[in-house]
């Protein structure tokens, strides 16, 4: 890596994370999010579509009188991308959620295990049983804020009845 790249990178490494640290805590003083009492009712996981990757090489070599031989290798992987939905019912009301990328959390398990697996793993509703009580908050535009003890993760509305 040349320097001069090396060291827009850096910078641009160092700005996102002064970003993060002023706009973080400034918002979270501006914002109190008023949560009211809820249940899961239901969850269910439907396939997206797939999420494929693929990889190969080639490799050839030349003789002495200019005669080419080569050969070429790749793979490709494709898995299914799933979509949790959760039903949650707050004062008589069923939102239908959907969680909601946070790359704060989902950040290092998009690396290891994809996007869909990072989102859906870290929502503070996998592996919660219905009948759970939740604390639910809504940002009034699509947004939901779902709070289960000290884990609290961002849902988007999918439906409401």
């Amino acid at each position: 890596m040349s320097p001069s790249l090396a060291r827009v990178l850096r910078s641009t490494a160092a700005y996102l994370s002064l970003c993060c640290c002023l706009t973080l805590p400034a918002s979270a003083a501006k914002h109190k999010r008023i949560y009211h009492d809820g249940v899961l009712v239901d969850f269910h996981r439907t396939s997206a579509g797939k999420v494929c990757s693929s990889n190969g090489d080639v490799n050839g070599t030349v003789d002495d009188s200019g005669n080419v031989r080569g050969e070429t290798h790749s793979d490709s992987v494709c898995t299914p991308r799933m979509r949790a939905y959760y039903t949650v019912e707050v004062e008589g009301h069923s939102y239908v959620l959907t969680p909601a990328p946070s790359l704060s959390k989902a950040g290092v398990a998009f690396l290891t295990m994809g996007i869909g697996a990072a989102v859906f793993r870290n929502s503070a509703l996998y592996g919660v049983l219905p009948g759970t009580p939740v604390k639910v908050s809504s940002e009034g535009n699509g947004t939901f804020y779902v709070k289960l003890g000290k884990r609290m993760s961002a849902y988007k509305l999918e439906s409401a009845k």
